[in-house]
């Protein structure tokens, strides 16, 4: 099981959803679980998605036939296998580190579930 999943949403984030997806997939802590969840976008996100899908078996594809405005995520946390949700947008991108640091600062004592992750640029401030 892994240790983190982590929760990539998207809408019409085509012309940056290639870089968000590859900043997660080249991560230096790799014991997690990818789930990509596109909101009905009306441009060629999906076919990036089902692209990488067929690339990396690793990633699981959520792709709503309808927009409904939300990522889905408080419906989806009881199938998710990680111990901590880490959650980015399909515009922003992860620095190789991310999710090795968020993990080691995280108290493995404390009853933490969501870890909310902040845009590259936010990081650094």
């Amino acid at each position: 099981m892994a240790k983190v999943s982590v929760w990539l949403t998207s809408y019409n984030h085509g012309e940056l959803l290639r870089e968000s997806i590859e900043s997660v997939l080249n991560q230096t802590y790799q014991d997690f679980e990818f789930i990509i969840v596109d909101d009905c976008s009306t441009d060629h996100s999906q076919e990036i998605i089902k692209e990488y899908v067929k690339k990396y078996p690793r990633i699981k594809a959520i792709l709503h036939e309808k927009n409904i405005g939300r990522g889905g995520l408080a419906e989806a946390l009881k199938d998710l296998e990680g111990d901590y949700v880490a959650i980015l947008h399909g515009d922003d991108k992860w620095n190789e580190k991310k999710l090795e640091e968020l993990f080691n600062r995280l108290n493995p004592n404390r009853s933490l579930r969501l870890a909310r992750m902040k845009k590259q640029a936010e990081e650094k401030k």
